[in-house]
């Protein structure tokens, strides 16, 4: 985001590269913004010195930020604010989050203005000791005015102590569109994209020319500025309040970028969205999850399974009572995982670890845990690529009956569903119990005759359980209703 006029030509070639490389990534962090502004975020307020250092016209506020339709809104308005004519927004992760290596990514629809210049960038975590731009600078994404270009750019100190900038931009002819703004970024190279297109490389190879300071821990700005020493210092009031649009932010990490492991861990307590769960300290340091009961769930977007095939998934639990039962899912139930019970470790705080191989597709998912039944509590998660395991139910498949005594093909279909289901068995008739996560009993019907088709259209999107009830016995099924 601080410019300076000297751009530096590496002897690097560039332009439309190849499309975005396949690499074993993982999801280590996000913020979907789906509800609200994460907890990783802090606001900078005020003018700063100098604008910000580039002589910026607006006021950033906690204000001009909100969530609104699954997106992050920064909004530049025209407004008198302590002693500035225009107010904006400006967050970051430092202190919260910070990264070293990887692949950064934002999907931003983006405004248009004279004097608009919105930014997805970064900044070395050790600016407070080192200060700009010791600290080094990466500009994953930055548009001024009405260009039709977006750039991307680093900043850092040559040997002299001089200012370097090393950037290149490419075309978006709509940037009023959504597009999927990303770095890759390791110890030998920064690579910038645009809908998984490159168009930039900067080589940092060993230190070269400086460039020692991108091998260290870095942390995320998003900000919307007005005026500048880039866009000048006209600005289209027309074309304010202007909003820029964030969809969600994302980090992957491989699996040798900060460890020599190939496991993804999630912290139990890192999940989007829950139901009935409270978070607490934890013995093992961080916080957990607790007060777990009947009905429970956590869902975590955006787990990213890199290549088809076996995965060993570890749960670090712990139980005061007689222990629980979970079951683990992708996307709300449309992938079950399977169950596994937790057992007596003798208290809360006492950890133990249970696992799970399953058979998973690549592709990037949201994983859920739901609660058979409570008394448990959980630490983290981790996901490990492995070999042989048994594979993962779909939930369009045969099921398991949730009764350990029995062994029978039930199948409901079709699901996901919009209006109707129908369930598949073999003779007589059968009882329906239909659920909701909460547990609450919403809708029975008795007497349905094998693939009979039942009427639920009145229900809301969600994800539901359906017990089917026949000789005694009884079959849980996870529905979705899209």
């Amino acid at each position: 985001m601080r410019k300076i006029t000297i751009y530096l030509l590496m002897a690097l070639c560039f332009g439309l590269a190849p499309m975005l490389s396949a690499q074993n990534y993982n999801l280590v962090w996000q913020d979907e913004f789906d509800d609200v502004i994460g907890p990783d975020w802090v606001f900078e307020t005020g003018m700063n010195y100098m604008g910000w250092g580039n002589n910026e016209l607006q006021y950033y506020r906690r204000e001009n930020a909100h969530v609104e339709n699954g997106n992050l809104v920064i909004t530049a308005k025209r407004e008198n604010f302590g002693g500035a004519q225009y107010t904006s927004a400006r967050m970051k992760t430092q202190g919260r989050k910070s990264f070293k290596f990887g692949k950064i990514e934002a999907r931003i629809a983006l405004p248009s203005g004279q004097g608009l210049w919105p930014a997805f960038w970064m900044l070395g975590s050790n600016i407070t000791s080192v200060s700009w731009p010791a600290c080094g600078e990466i500009d994953i994404m930055e548009r001024v005015n009405n260009d039709l270009r977006t750039y991307g750019t680093i900043h850092w100190p040559d040997e002299n102590g001089d200012v370097v900038s090393y950037g290149d931009g490419v075309g978006v002819s709509d940037p009023g569109q959504y597009h999927v703004y990303a770095i890759e970024w390791d110890t030998d190279s920064i690579k910038w994209f645009v809908d998984g297109q490159q168009f930039h490389e900067a080589d940092i190879s060993n230190g070269i020319n400086g460039t020692g300071v991108f091998q260290n821990e870095f942390f995320i700005i998003l900000n919307m500025a007005v005026g500048g020493d880039w866009p000048g210092f006209d600005v289209d009031h027309s074309k304010l309040p202007a909003e820029m649009l964030v969809d969600y932010v994302r980090v992957y990490q491989k699996g040798d970028d900060n460890d020599n492991t190939n496991a993804l861990q999630i912290e139990a307590e890192s999940y989007l969205h829950s139901n009935d769960v409270q978070k607490e300290a934890c013995s093992e340091g961080g916080e957990n999850v607790g007060y777990i009961n009947k009905g429970s769930w956590m869902a975590y977007p955006g787990i990213n399974f890199p290549s088809s095939g076996n995965y060993l998934i570890e749960y670090r639990v712990a139980s005061a009572v007689n222990g629980g039962r979970f079951s683990s899912d992708l996307e709300a139930g449309k992938t079950v995982l399977g169950e596994l019970s937790v057992p007596n470790t003798g208290g809360w705080q006492n950890w133990t670890t249970i696992s799970q191989t399953v058979n998973v597709n690549a592709g990037t998912y949201q994983f859920g845990l739901y609660s058979i039944s409570g008394g448990w509590n959980i630490n983290w998660i981790k996901i490990t690529k492995l070999g042989n395991a048994r594979a993962a139910q779909t939930m369009n498949s045969a099921l398991i009956v949730a009764d350990d005594d029995i062994s029978q093909e039930i199948r409901v279909y079709p699901n996901p569903f919009t209006e109707y289901v129908s369930v598949n068995f073999e003779g007589g008739t059968a009882n329906l119990i239909l659920q909701d996560m909460l547990g609450t009993v919403i809708f029975t019907k008795s007497g349905v005759s094998a693939d009979e088709s039942v009427d639920l259209s009145g229900l809301k999107s969600g994800m539901y359980f359906l017990t089917i009830e026949q000789g005694g016995k009884s079959t849980v099924k996870q529905l979705v209703k899209e």
